[in-house]
């Protein structure tokens, strides 16, 4: 975790479902009392030929539960994407 001087704690990346994991959380500017957390994934796979980043955003009350809402909110969105390309190839496998 990485505080810098505009109050934006920059998380650690790290790898989920071979997909990396970038996200921070700041102060909301408009409402002292609120955290904004942001973040974005990209894919690692080298079937996937182009590398689109994907956003993600919410707002919690305290610290801890932006930064639960944010990596839940990420690990949610590439679990279905997961279990969508598992059930791709497992259709494909079965015509073959």
């Amino acid at each position: 975790m990485d505080l810098n001087l505009r109050g934006r704690i920059k998380m650690p990346d790290y790898t989920y479902r071979e997909f990396k994991v970038h996200y921070e959380i700041k102060p909301s500017e408009n409402l002292p009392e609120l955290y904004s957390a942001s973040g974005y994934i990209e894919c690692l796979s080298k079937a996937q030929s182009t590398h689109e980043k994907i956003d993600f955003s919410t707002e919690h009350a305290d610290l801890s539960g932006a930064r639960k809402e944010i990596k839940k909110m990420i690990e949610q969105y590439i679990d279905f994407e997961w279990d969508q390309f598992s059930k791709i190839q497992r259709d494909l496998s079965h015509k073959e």
